[in-house]
């Protein structure tokens, strides 16, 4: 179960004596902090009922917009809680914020850290696993998949293919 609740950050004061209202979001015991783009006077925020005291339009129109995008957010954690059996507090936030996660393939990891120890003029390094990419690629159908479909069975069958062409089981470490 996740849980959401608007708070009066007292931690950050800025200088014009305001605090940013956060929404403070919550599961397994962990949680994170969303901002809600606005921030108050402390006498202006009720601790009890953790809202903002109305004494004036133009408060009434801004509690009134945190209301909604509250709302928005709890339909968003609803349709993740629909959508996944468990909470990843990092996954969540991404989720909440909108950014969805890069797909890097198993090829594109190797390419750009080939890239990386070459700009770092580790040359060496570049060269071994530029090396070791060719021997995987010989002996692999396709490493254009992500991390997360790499499993022991692929292993072991890419390591069956490599000791069928001949490769000792130390020339296999090294891939």
């Amino acid at each position: 179960m996740i849980q959401l609740k608007l708070t009066l950050d007292k931690r950050r004061i800025k200088k014009d004596n305001t605090y940013p209202l956060v929404y403070r979001i919550g599961a397994n015991r962990k949680s994170f902090y969303l901002s809600a783009g606005t921030s108050i006077l402390e006498k202006i925020w009720d601790d009890k009922h953790q809202q903002i005291k109305l004494k004036s339009v133009e408060l009434e129109m801004l509690a009134s917009r945190l209301r909604n995008k509250e709302i928005q957010l709890l339909q968003k954690i609803q349709e993740y809680e629909a959508e996944y059996s468990s909470v990843c507090i990092p996954h969540l936030k991404n989720y909440l914020l909108g950014k969805t996660p890069t797909r890097v393939t198993i090829i594109d990891f190797w390419h750009q850290e080939i890239a990386r120890q070459t700009s770092a003029k580790k040359y060496g390094n570049a060269r071994n696993y530029k090396s070791a990419l060719h021997g995987l690629l010989k002996h692999c159908e396709s490493l254009d998949m992500e991390f997360s479909r790499l499993n022991y069975p692929q292993l072991e069958k890419w390591e069956i293919r490599m000791r069928e062409n001949g490769d000792s089981v130390n020339s296999i470490s090294v891939y």
